[in-house]
């Protein structure tokens, strides 16, 4: 029985390190705490005097996780320096006092945006371009400060006047993510610009400094005539 129930946990343990020797964070990427890879090399081996099972457990300590993302990744950011990064320039429009103008905004793209706008869906996106992880971000990527402006030039070919948009920074780590994820959004090849796109900034205006003002108006009345709350016309 003893024997039985050697196997049986034998069994079950890659599992079960698997599944809590390494919690992963909602990000997907850090870990809550410091641990380390850990893979066990499990030996059994059998005495020839007495005949006994003996288990041999060796711990091999590999690569360190800290909670700061995963040992080869760059700190923070969650990006390798060839990670593949994708940025757009798009036409927006800002009110102000009831003043429609319009606006450049450079915004970093997702892999589900890159691949949307490639498929001929109406965009406000005029021009993108890819670039390497290093090349975009500043200041390191262990903790970038901000986006290089000098390799986004290039999306301002036609003389546009352009603006970064909020939090660039974040955004464009969040989306090196998604395109590290799915290869087959990576269409613009790296360090080129593609503006082949079914640019039509008019169809749905983005407003950037939209604020959405709630009041009772927006409440949905019920018809008085199924009304429960005794309300009178």
């Amino acid at each position: 029985k003893m024997r039985q129930l050697t196997t049986v946990v034998l069994a079950i343990l890659p599992a079960l390190l698997s599944a809590y020797v390494l919690p992963i964070s909602p990000t997907g990427l850090r870990p809550a705490s410091s641990l380390r890879v850990v893979s066990l090399n499990v030996a059994s081996k059998q005495r020839a005097s007495g005949k006994r099972a003996t288990l041999g457990l060796e711990m091999q300590l590999g690569r360190e996780v800290s909670d700061q993302g995963l040992a080869g990744y760059s700190g923070v950011s969650g990006l390798l320096p060839e990670d593949y990064l994708a940025f757009g320039l798009a036409k927006c429009y800002r009110m102000e006092e009831g003043v429609v103008s319009e606006v450049w905004m450079i915004e970093p793209l997702t892999g589900a945006t890159l691949e949307c706008i490639n498929k001929g869906l109406p965009t406000s996106y005029r021009r993108t371009i890819a670039l390497r992880a290093d090349q975009a971000l500043v200041g390191g990527l262990e903790r970038p400060t901000a986006v290089n402006m000098a390799s986004l030039q290039p999306l301002m070919s036609d003389g546009e006047e352009a603006q970064l948009c909020d939090d660039i920074v974040e955004r464009t780590l969040a989306a090196g993510r998604t395109l590290r994820r799915r290869v087959e959004s990576q269409i613009v090849p790296v360090g080129q610009t593609y503006d082949k796109y079914n640019f039509q900034p008019s169809t749905n205006k983005r407003i950037v400094n939209f604020k959405n003002q709630v009041s009772d108006d927006d409440n949905v009345k019920q018809d008085l005539s199924i009304d429960v709350y005794g309300r009178k016309g």
